[in-house]
């Protein structure tokens, strides 16, 4: 056995040992001695940093580690300001930064000296409204840190792209998508969103070569969409138009038989108009496929698609193929995803059916192969809402109902804060509770995020009336949307006022009286005080949520002080609605 095979099945033992003990330091210990023997620098120097942060007093150095690249200098991050600080400092020969777990919200993006080591300990996510958070290079190394923008950057320029598409400017639309690409390479949507503009711009031009051209670029983008998610419907859809387009009927042919099996029978209109309709057989064991070879000559009419499940097939004879046909694999996913679409299917059947329960059940059994997909808690949420609606439920049910439709919808924005349907379903179950506050205060923040599919939420509406909600950025914006002469909302006459107030710090001169029923909610993390006493004197009914509001000013101060402390870290929260609880209480007052 040569050495470099020795070196890695001993760095697959070490990695096994961690997993199974994450407490045995050997584990660590040994992961990075193989990874210095190996040569790879920045992976060596991370399990070094690790093993140095979790046991001290055995690991202040591995002798292996430093002969082969030398000392590093290492830097623990728990704060915001440590990670600038971190970035900021001289950078020594090996700079290692160690992340702790937390979230942590940069309001610039920062930029990595040349070399540097970064690895995130537990949980570590790292974003920034501005775009990606960290700007580095191929001399960088980086581990267990998840990189990303936050949700509304990404949905700002989702909606800039697809106006500038819809008004023809192709060009500007690419350039935004590559943008939103920048910092999300891998997402199957914003990938398939570009491919689309490609084949737009394609139908625009005249020159050949030019719209091959285009045409080619798109179809890379619908592949890479494809390899992202071999399961998203809409990458088969956009890559069969394209090779239709390019005159390449057996391979769109093969796609768009994929998207008719993904999404339970439906066409590409326009593959069926340039190459004409196909029949589709989906074939599991070797006796089918033999069937459908024997079959075929009888088939007439229609482009003849085989799709063949994951598997091995082995033929008792060989078959002679006289007829055109096209055989092409089905996309090759987990088990676990695989079981769990073709439960998400059977369920969204069943709904359809008007059989809710039985939708609800199958929903549950997806859930147990995929705890954290937000599309499944959401129509399971929206399988509990139908089933509150029936008549034969007791009100005990319903109740149970829609509090497990509650705890669906907020584990949907928890997995998945991007996903609308989660705002959505959070409201509708909180209104349908009769949470007045609560249900206003997420339908703002859902009408916040996400301005052309949460317009307003009919269900809220219905339960307490239109509501007019006011963004707030600074202590004047404030101060504005409490005034009682606020003329923009008398304008509007509409019977619930929501106050949805950005992240950040609020400082209020004087104490503001509000004397209207009135809906405040946090967006990320928000506090307020007032230098002369209570910030908001209320004096009619109200719901605050997500928003620290501090009562005397000089316990204020205190807490600034302390929370600036080196010795308590500062996790940064992503800038979703928290979760409802008793604190979060809708106050009447006489």
């Amino acid at each position: 056995m040569d050495k470099r095979k020795s070196l890695q099945l001993a760095f697959a033992d070490s990695e096994s040992a961690i997993k199974a003990d994450p407490s045995w330091m050997k584990g660590y210990y040994w992961k990075a001695v193989c990874l210095a023997y190996l040569g790879k620098r920045g992976p060596s120097l991370a399990m070094a940093a690790v093993a140095q942060e979790l046991f001290p007093s055995n690991f202040s150095n591995i002798p292996k580690v430093v002969a082969r690249f030398g000392s590093f200098d290492l830097r623990v991050v728990t704060t915001v300001e440590h990670l600038q600080t971190a970035t900021e400092k001289a950078p020594s020969q090996n700079l290692v930064i160690l992340v702790k777990q937390g979230r942590y919200r940069l309001q610039e993006p920062l930029t990595i000296s040349e070399g540097a080591v970064m690895v995130g300990v537990g949980d570590v996510q790292i974003n920034c409204p501005c775009g990606v958070p960290l700007k580095y290079d191929k001399s960088n190394y980086m581990e267990n840190i998840i990189l990303s923008p936050t949700v509304e950057f990404i949905q700002t320029i989702k909606r800039e792209a697809k106006v500038c598409l819809d008004r023809g400017r192709v060009e500007k639309a690419l350039a935004l998508y590559n943008k939103a690409l920048a910092t999300c390479p891998n997402n199957p949507k914003i990938l398939t969103s570009k491919a689309i503009a490609f084949l737009k711009s394609a139908q625009q031009q005249k020159d050949i070569p030019s719209k091959r051209s285009s045409l080619q670029r798109g179809l890379n983008d619908a592949e890479a969409a494809i390899k992202a998610d071999p399961c998203w419907p809409l990458g088969y859809h956009t890559k069969a138009i394209i090779l239709a387009e390019l005159g390449r009927k057996p391979e769109a042919l093969a796609a768009a038989a994929v998207f008719k099996h993904l999404s339970l029978g439906r066409d590409v209109s326009e593959v069926t108009k340039l190459c004409g309709e196909l029949q589709v057989h989906v074939v599991e064991s070797s006796n089918e496929l033999l069937c459908v070879f024997e079959n075929v000559k009888q088939l007439e009419g229609k482009n003849q698609v085989l799709l063949l499940k994951e598997g091995e097939y082995l033929l008792e004879r060989s078959v002679d193929i006289s007829e055109d046909i096209v055989i092409v694999g089905l996309p090759t996913v987990d088990s676990n995803n695989y079981g769990d679409r073709e439960r998400s299917d059977r369920a969204k059947s069943l709904f359809k059916a008007q059989d809710y329960y039985a939708a609800a059940e199958v929903y549950s059994e997806a859930l147990r192969l995929s705890p954290n997909d937000a599309r499944l808690l959401t129509n399971r949420a929206a399988s509990y809402h139908k089933l509150s609606e029936q008549k034969w439920s007791s009100r005990e049910d319903k109740q149970k109902m829609l509090e497990q439709a509650l705890v669906d919808s907020q584990r949907a924005i928890t997995v998945d804060p991007s996903w609308a349907k989660g705002y959505y379903r959070r409201a509708v179950s909180l209104a349908l509770l009769g949470r007045r506050g609560p249900s206003l205060a997420t339908a703002a923040i859902a009408r916040h995020l996400f301005p052309l599919s949460c317009t307003h939420i009919p269900i809220v509406v219905a339960h307490f009336g239109d509501y007019y909600s006011r963004v707030v950025n600074t202590v004047q914006d404030l101060q504005t949307a409490t005034d009682k002469t606020d003329t923009e909302a008398k304008k509007l006459k509409r019977k619930n006022k929501v106050i949805l107030m950005k992240e950040g710090e609020y400082l209020l001169e004087r104490s503001v009286e509000i004397s209207e029923e009135i809906v405040i909610v946090g967006h990320g993390k928000v506090s307020v005080a007032c230098k002369t006493g209570a910030p908001f004197p209320f004096k009619a009914a109200y719901h605050v949520e997500n928003v620290e509001i501090a009562t005397d000013f000089d316990s204020h101060e205190e807490s600034q002080e302390c929370s600036s402390s080196d010795t308590e870290p500062e996790v940064i929260r992503l800038a979703t609605p928290s979760g409802y609880d008793n604190t979060s209480n809708e106050c009447k007052v006489n």
